[in-house]
């Protein structure tokens, strides 16, 4: 059974968010089974829709730091 999978600007817009924040969470593994076409740097990243099941996106920007006190 074949799927169709997603381009990052398609997740982008899902999650109004911008290629680039979709393709570093590719890059870190946020999106299971996300890969690019070729070995280029500028291939194209997909993601199995699979991958967005449950996905909650990673807060903007520097995680807190805890308070020693």
């Amino acid at each position: 059974m074949a799927t169709d999978l997603l381009l990052t600007d398609e997740v982008a817009e899902r999650y109004g968010v911008t290629t680039k924040t979709v393709r570093r969470w590719c890059k870190l593994g946020y999106l299971p089974g996300a890969r690019k076409l070729a070995p280029d740097r500028r291939a194209p990243w997909v993601i199995p829709p699979e991958a967005l099941e449950g996905f909650v996106p990673p807060s903007a920007g520097r995680p807190q730091q805890k308070d020693d006190d």
